[in-house]
């Protein structure tokens, strides 16, 4: 049975909001849910997961395939890790990402667990990372990507991404079958090390633990010279921005959209949080998927300036990991601006936060049940709407009882 006791919390907010009564449950050791409601001055709902890193096992889980995918967070939670045996004691959803069609399940930040990147566009922006050990990150990191080829370096503008005009992208094996590509590029395969093929036709077969370099006709990058045979090898960094002398590879990676601040003193803007949205090159968007255009001014003022179901994640100022979704758009929750997030978890202390995927994403799960109400829409078709929607991963928390792992795929 879980514990549970009712208190008062009030004045979280120095300026607009104070808090009506909030419900305390201990989930298991090192984790706390609350639930906060509010009826005015505007309806709230707030649900808190308060970790502690040294008492629970928090790891990254993606969507039920190894490849494009999207699953609910309860089901996420709900499979049995696989070092630990166990399912989540509780879990939230992670970033944005393409929904329907073929890229469906595609997130649209980096994604990164243990040695594997499932994604990356190429942005510079906020990400959390963090390790087994407990050390974390909060902060904006550049990953840069190098393809050797016979000695010759080539670029990379995305790593399993849709391939846009003029672009080169690098697709592993844990994208899709095949490269998804249309026939304008050429594609070299790379696997063993080597070039074992280069395919005019593109949409390749993605060989097991190997690679595909997919570069658009109308790309500046040339591939004339390159033939099978050729050695080649892949590599990626990881640097982090506001202290370039550390390079971050931690186990588990995943983008932030936007950062909403973090450690370094510096007060977030408006102007920042735009920047971590349009960073880089413009979003690929594709004919048959439902995915934000975040470089358009209406579409980054929705992300700011809107109140909506939210979902974030910070650090408190005693190393405690705050989980916190918000309910939006419904009578009983209207949700939260970005200022209002930003302000709602710096009053729980947390000296780092970061904006993860809203709106009809945002779900927590706690002791194997969604303890929100989400927003979202089940399937990928209008009119749907005022349930779980199926994400591309979670962030799942476990009791730290034995030797962390790498969550099922």
């Amino acid at each position: 049975m879980l514990s549970k006791k009712i208190f008062l919390l009030s004045a979280l907010f120095s300026y607009q909001f104070s808090y009506g009564m909030t419900t305390s449950q201990t989930v298991i050791p090192g984790v706390v849910y609350q639930k906060i409601t509010q009826t005015s001055p505007l309806p709230l709902v707030i649900y808190i997961l308060m970790v502690d890193p040294l008492l629970a096992n928090i790891q990254l889980v993606n969507a039920t395939s190894s490849e494009l995918n999207s699953e609910l967070v309860l089901s996420m939670a709900s499979r049995s890790n696989i070092s630990l045996g166990i399912p989540a004691a509780a879990a939230i959803n992670g970033i944005y990402f393409r929904r329907c069609g073929r890229f469906n399940g595609n997130a649209l930040r980096i994604m990164k667990l243990g040695s594997t990147f499932y994604n990356d566009p190429q942005f510079t922006s906020g990400a959390i990372g963090w390790d087994p050990n407990g050390t974390t990150l909060f902060s904006r990191i550049q990953s840069t990507w190098t393809l050797m080829i016979n000695g010759i370096s080539y670029p990379v503008n995305r790593v399993n991404q849709p391939r846009g005009q003029g672009e080169a992208v690098l697709y592993t094996d844990v994208f899709a079958e095949t490269t998804l590509t249309d026939i304008n590029g050429t594609e070299i395969i790379i696997n063993g090390g080597a070039v074992t093929n280069v395919n005019t036709s593109c949409n390749s077969t993605i060989p097991s633990g190997g690679f595909v370099y997919s570069v658009s006709s109308s790309s500046k990058v040339s591939i004339l010279s390159i033939q099978a045979g050729m050695p080649a090898s892949v590599s990626n960094s990881i640097t982090v921005l506001n202290s370039p002398g550390l390079v971050f590879n931690g186990f588990f990676m995943l983008g932030a959209m936007p950062l909403l601040y973090n450690n370094s003193g510096a007060q977030p803007t408006v102007a920042q949080w735009t920047a971590d949205l349009t960073s880089g090159v413009p979003i690929v968007n594709t004919a048959d998927e439902v995915s934000l255009n975040f470089n358009t001014s209406a579409q980054i003022s929705t992300l700011i300036n809107t109140r909506q179901a939210r979902t974030a994640i910070g650090i408190t100022v005693n190393g405690k990991w705050a989980f916190v979704v918000v309910d939006g758009a419904q009578p009983a929750s209207v949700g939260m601006t970005l200022s209002e997030l930003t302000t709602f978890m710096q009053s729980l202390n947390c000296v780092s936060a970061v904006n993860l995927g809203g709106a009809g994403d945002s779900t927590m799960v706690v002791s194997n049940s969604v303890v929100n109400n989400p927003s979202g829409d089940i399937v990928c078709s209008p009119g749907s709407f005022g349930v779980a929607r199926p994400v591309a991963e979670s962030i799942c928390i476990y009791p730290r009882n034995q030797a962390p792992g790498v969550a099922t795929t």
